[in-house]
Parts: C-alpha cells; sequence; structure tokens
C-alpha cells in the first residue's frame, strides 16, 4: 500500500486524468498484477498469441492501433513493432515504464486521450455546477486515418465504463443505478460500433463474465459488458483474476474472455 500511494503521489499525470480515477486505476492493475503474477500468465500468454496471430495475418503492415495499450503486460510490443512499420499505442495515460520500452523502439508512437470523449465533458459539468449530460457520443478517433491494417482492442472494452461510473458515484451520489447502468452499457455499445466503423483488421479482447468461485461451484456471476451482445467468440479462456485470498478469503475471482481475430468478420 505504500508503494502504491508514493507511487500515486510521485507519477507525472494531468490533473483532469488523475481527478477521473485513471492513474489510481492503472496503479491498482499493476500492483494486483504483481500480487497475482503467476495466475496471470496463461491470460496473458493467450492475449499475446491472439494479437500476433491477427498481425501474422494482415496482407499490409503499416501501421497497428492498440487501443487500451495500459501497462503493456499483454502487448507483445517488440514482436508487434517488429512486424509494422508504425505501432499507435492508444491510452488515456501511459505510465513511465511504458513510455520507457515505447522509446527503445522505433516507429512505436505513444497516444493519450480518453476514447470514450466523455471524461473531459463530465469534469466541466462538474465544476460549472451543471448537472452530469449523459449522452454518449459516437467516436470519431482515427476513423480517418487510410493507414490502418490493424486495430486492437486490448481487453479494454470492459474497463471503459468503470472510471467514468466511480467519479459519477463520489460526485453525483443521487444518480440512480438505473442511469448509471445504462450509461456503461451505451459505452461498451459505442466502442464496438467505433470498432466496425474501421475499413481495416480488427481484433478484439474482453472478459465476457466475471464470476465468484469456490471450488467448482459458481457462486456469483456478473455481465462486465452490462448487457451488450457480441458475436460468437473465435477463441474463449477463463483468467484467475484474483486467486483467494486476493479479494474474498474462501474464494476466487474468474473471468470469463472472448477474443477475436476479425472481429468485423463476425
Amino acid at each position: 500500500m505504500l508503494f502504491e500511494a508514493l507511487q500515486y503521489l510521485f507519477t507525472p499525470c494531468p490533473a483532469d486524468v488523475r481527478a477521473l480515477g485513471h492513474l489510481s486505476g492503472l496503479i491498482s492493475l499493476g500492483s494486483r498484477h504483481r500480487r497475482c503474477r503467476r495466475a496471470w500468465v496463461p491470460h496473458l500468454d493467450k492475449s499475446r498469441a491472439l494479437f500476433l496471430d491477427a498481425a501474422r495475418a494482415c496482407q499490409r503492415r503499416r501501421t497497428l492501433l492498440v487501443a487500451g495499450s495500459g501497462l503493456l503486460l499483454d502487448v507483445p510490443l517488440e514482436e508487434l513493432a517488429g512486424l509494422f512499420e508504425r505501432v499507435i499505442l492508444c491510452d488515456v495515460l501511459h505510465l513511465p515504464g511504458v513510455r520507457r520500452r515505447a522509446r527503445r523502439l522505433p516507429g512505436v508512437e505513444l497516444d493519450c486521450r480518453d476514447l470514450t470523449d466523455l471524461g473531459p465533458r463530465l469534469l466541466a459539468e462538474l465544476r460549472a455546477g451543471r448537472s452530469p449530460d449523459l449522452s454518449v457520443p459516437a467516436p470519431e478517433h482515427f476513423l480517418d486515418r487510410q493507414d490502418l491494417d490493424l486495430v486492437v482492442s486490448a481487453n479494454l472494452l470492459s474497463q471503459l465504463p468503470l472510471p467514468l461510473l466511480g467519479f459519477l458515484a463520489r460526485n453525483h451520489p443521487d444518480l440512480e443505478p438505473e442511469a448509471l447502468e445504462r450509461l456503461a452499457r451505451e459505452i461498451v455499445e459505442a466502442h464496438l460500433a467505433w470498432l466496425g466503423r474501421f475499413h481495416c483488421r480488427v481484433c478484439l479482447v474482453t472478459d465476457m463474465e466475471r464470476l465468484k468461485v469456490r471450488g467448482g461451484t459458481i457462486l456469483e456471476s456478473e455481465d462486465p459488458l452490462f448487457g451488450a451482445a457480441l458475436p460468437a467468440p473465435e477463441r474463449a479462456w477463463d483468467w484467475d483474476m484474483a486467486p483467494r485470498p486476493e479479494l474474498w478469503p474462501d474464494a476466487d475471482a474468474r473471468h470469463r474472455v472472448h477474443g477475436w481475430l476479425d472481429f468485423r468478420a463476425g
């Protein structure tokens, strides 16, 4: 906990990104990975293999966009940089370790942006004392680029609503749970619609179900996509995200993960 607190205090980060909870989310993710490293290996290996298979299936390899590059835990950056002329790592924030790794590779670019287009608007409304506008815009990011041959959505889909839901819960506790769930689903659906508008191969990995399990018994199940529908996956596996006692002393958190080598084809 002390290391996380120091990392939060001393990591360079724009104030708005910090206020929306993105920095704390990335730091928490890195800490959980360190604690559960062994349990995460199969999931991370399968994610990397899917991304590499999608990359090798591309006939042209000019530019690859990784949406949700995060801590690069599941992104085989060095291999992808060797396959493509240019790799764009896109996330709302890139921590120093990611920046150092990217600098060592020619053709790797860092792009910082909120792919939902919602965070800056919600902050502006809060500061102006206005009620939050919960309408979800249709993202346009990168759609005008003609050199993209692969877009990867890297374990991002279910994560997109979470910082915004947390921000709204902290600052607008009067909002109805139904309104927040509707917002979350629309964010997920907007990202899927955005992926569908590209004219190149799109590779998608996302968790589809979050389970609380004890032995072979499912105690609880949660839909991380808030009811959004997806086609049948090309690959599927389980991710032991938080083995006991990480979240519960007597149960494990397990995610069901689906992957598509070419989501648009589905």
